[in-house]
């Protein structure tokens, strides 16, 4: 019986898509008979369809790291699945800042919600902010990156064939929920939400229709400061490029005291667990 693989992810500015077009092409370089069905869930629309559990072998979900774990939106998704005992992998894409308790919350989430997770896996991409005066990781994911997609994909495949029923072992970060949470509000009170201040545009309602957190108006041309992510999909996709965002350079020097930007890019891998 040929395997069917459900391949889910979350991105807002197409760096976990890539990735997972990637994932889907080696998939079937490997078997050729193998079925990989595509969801892009990103749009808040796309998260309120049904997902047939049991027509799926076996899941990989992909998303980008927001303040050390999946985004908030991901997360509360992933909370309304059975997993129903099936094998799953998760593939993370990121700045090449700090996946923080990225790896070890997805296990416990995916755990939680009955799906065995046998791998994960953080892919270095170029950096979102790069959008607004960043200039991190702006050549990523480079050969190096994809040949660490390439065992990732074939030994999490061999996993979803195994009979194996052994879960990923992932360390404990030890990072309190309270700081990831403060993480998540620092990033709303640090950063306004992208707006068009008041000018006008062709109504295409594409801001309003793709963004994840359904937070834009695009009559109003403004997105409610409460809902926005901050992921700045609208900006970036906005076909008038009406739409504005404040300078982010700012925000780097912030950054650059506590994290990893600024340092030798080479420095700064892809990786798997498994």
């Amino acid at each position: 019986m040929d395997m069917k693989i459900a391949l889910i992810y979350f991105s807002p500015t197409n760096n976990t898509a890539n990735m997972a077009k990637y994932i889907k092409e080696k998939l079937a370089n490997l078997d050729k008979n193998m079925l990989v069905d595509e969801f892009n869930i990103t749009s808040h629309s796309k998260r309120q369809q049904n997902l047939e559990i049991d027509q799926y072998d076996a899941f990989f979900f992909g998303f980008p790291i927001y303040a050390w774990r999946a985004p908030k939106l991901a997360r509360a998704w992933l909370q309304t699945l059975d997993g129903r005992n099936k094998k799953c992998s998760v593939f993370f894409t990121y700045g090449g800042v700090d996946p923080g308790a990225a790896h070890y919350n997805i296990k416990h989430i995916l755990e939680e919600q009955g799906f065995q997770l046998v791998s994960t896996a953080e892919f270095v991409c170029k950096h979102t902010y790069n959008c607004g005066g960043w200039n991190v990781m702006k050549n990523r994911p480079n050969r190096s990156d994809f040949n660490i997609a390439d065992e990732y994909i074939k030994k999490t495949y061999k996993k979803f064939l195994s009979e194996d029923n052994e879960s990923v072992h992932i360390e404990n970060p030890k990072i309190s929920e309270r700081i990831l949470l403060r993480l998540e509000q620092d990033i709303k009170k640090v950063l306004k939400p992208p707006s068009r201040k008041g000018e006008e545009c062709s109504i295409c309602r594409l801001c309003e229709i793709d963004c994840p957190a359904n937070a834009m108006d695009s009559e109003l041309g403004d997105a409610d400061s409460n809902l926005c992510i901050r992921c700045y999909r609208c900006f970036i996709n906005c076909p008038d490029k009406i739409l504005k965002i404040e300078d982010l350079y700012p925000i780097y020097l912030l950054f650059e005291k506590v994290e990893r930007l600024g340092v030798d890019e080479s420095t700064i891998f892809s990786n798997f667990f498994i």
